[in-house]
């Protein structure tokens, strides 16, 4: 038991220090970067491809409407090829998604390069998260109108 306790505190503790230190911060920030870089190159030349081998949509084949996460797996294909347009096109809350995962990883980034270095603490209140739910269902419901689907389909 005394030896548990050890694994799990010292395995904790390389996790706090990896999120709450500069070094750790920056061990992360390269490491997510290199392996950005490989996933970039892989998709750029189009030698990995995640469509096709997914399940079709669950919603989508009972419904026949078009679920919020319909077109994410071509939207990030095309946003990790630098083609945005197109990302958007597929699925704008992919897209949205993606540009902000880029965005907080700039800021995690950056402020490991700070002088005056502070953990980053995030804190997402009760009002965001209703916020973002009701935005979800407001695109849900958007997404599968005729004018909508006249737009972009």
């Amino acid at each position: 038991m005394g030896r548990d306790q050890r694994t799990t505190s010292s395995s904790s503790g390389l996790w706090n220090r990896l999120w709450t230190t500069r070094r750790g911060n920056w061990t992360v920030s390269v490491v997510l970067a290199l392996s950005a870089v490989l996933i970039l190159l892989l998709f750029h030349t189009r030698v990995i491809s995640i469509t096709g081998i997914l399940p079709p949509c669950l919603f989508r084949v009972v419904t026949g409407f078009r679920c919020m996460g319909c077109g994410g797996t071509r939207s990030i294909q095309c946003f990790l090829r630098g083609d945005w347009g197109e990302s958007f096109y597929y699925n704008p809350l992919f897209f949205l998604a993606a540009l902000t995962a880029v965005i907080l990883y700039m800021i995690f980034t950056i402020n490991a390069l700070r002088p005056h270095y502070h953990p980053l603490h995030i804190r997402i209140k009760r009002y965001q998260i209703i916020l973002l739910a009701v935005f979800a269902v407001v695109f849900l419901v958007v997404r599968n109108t005729p004018w909508y689907q006249a737009i972009l389909y």
